[in-house]
C-alpha cells in the first residue's frame, strides 16, 4: 500500500472540509455577480444593489449569504463602508481537486486541495462537484487507472452496480457498489483483487457520492 506525506484526517473532518471549501449554488451566483459588477464598474455593489438584482425583499439574506462568503475566504467585509466588500481571492469556477483516492486496497484521502481543473465552465457538471486523484489499480477493467482523475457528485446516492467513492475506517476508495440485506459490497475492477464486504450500519462507512466523470492526461498520467 503507498501511504500520502500529508497529515493523515479523520472521516468528519475531510467531509466537513469538503463542505466548508465548496460554494452553494446561491453563494457561487452572488460571488460572480460580485466579481462581474466589480470588474464592470470598477468598485463593488451595495447590498442594495446585490437584494435588487437577486429580487431579495429581505436586506438579512444578503448579509448571510455575504457573510458565508467572507467566512469561505472569497470576499472581506468592510464596516461601516457602503460598498464595503473586498474581493479576496477570483472564483476558478472549476472543480476543486482535494486529495488523492485509492483504487486499490484503500488509501488515506487528504483534505488538501491539490490544484483547481475547470472542465465545468460550460455547466455540463454540477458545480458542487469534486474531484479526486486515483491511486492504485483496481479499477483497470472499468478503465480508470492511477493517475486519472474522477468527478464525484456528492448529491447522488450511488445505485447497485454504479461506481461509487466510498470512506470506510479513514480510508478513501473507488469500486462498484452493491447492496445486499444488511451489508454493502464493493467490488474491483480488477480479477485478481478480492471483494470488500461491510455492514451497512458501520459508523465509519461514508458514502461520498457517485462517480460521474473521469479525466485522464494521456501525455503524462500525473499532475
Amino acid at each position: 500500500m503507498a501511504f500520502l506525506s500529508m497529515p493523515i484526517i479523520s472521516i468528519n473532518k475531510l467531509c466537513n472540509k469538503m463542505k466548508d471549501n465548496l460554494l452553494t449554488e446561491k453563494q457561487a451566483k452572488l460571488f460572480e455577480y460580485i466579481v462581474s459588477y466589480s470588474n464592470e464598474c470598477g468598485f463593488p455593489p451595495t447590498r442594495e444593489e446585490i437584494a435588487k438584482y437577486f429580487n431579495l425583499k429581505q436586506k438579512s439574506s444578503v448579509i448571510h449569504q455575504l457573510q458565508a462568503l467572507e467566512k469561505k475566504g472569497y470576499i472581506k467585509l468592510l464596516k461601516s463602508v457602503a460598498r464595503g466588500i473586498e474581493i479576496i481571492k477570483q472564483n476558478s469556477k472549476g472543480i476543486p481537486v482535494l486529495g488523492e483516492i485509492a483504487a486499490g486496497n484503500g488509501l488515506i484521502a487528504e483534505e488538501n486541495i491539490i490544484k483547481n481543473w475547470d472542465p465545468v465552465s460550460s455547466g455540463e457538471l454540477p458545480k458542487h462537484t469534486f474531484a479526486l486523484l486515483v491511486r492504485g489499480e483496481s479499477m483497470i477493467e472499468a478503465g480508470i487507472f492511477e493517475g486519472d482523475i474522477v468527478f464525484i457528485d456528492p448529491n447522488i446516492k450511488p445505485r447497485n452496480g454504479e461506481i461509487a467513492a466510498v470512506l470506510i475506517e479513514g480510508e478513501a476508495t473507488i469500486k462498484y457498489i452493491f447492496y445486499e440485506n444488511e451489508h454493502i459490497i464493493l467490488r474491483p475492477a480488477n480479477k485478481v483483487m478480492q471483494k470488500r464486504i461491510i455492514e451497512k450500519n458501520d459508523p465509519s462507512l461514508n458514502i461520498l457520492g457517485k462517480v460521474i466523470a473521469m479525466w485522464r492526461q494521456l501525455n503524462n498520467n500525473k499532475l
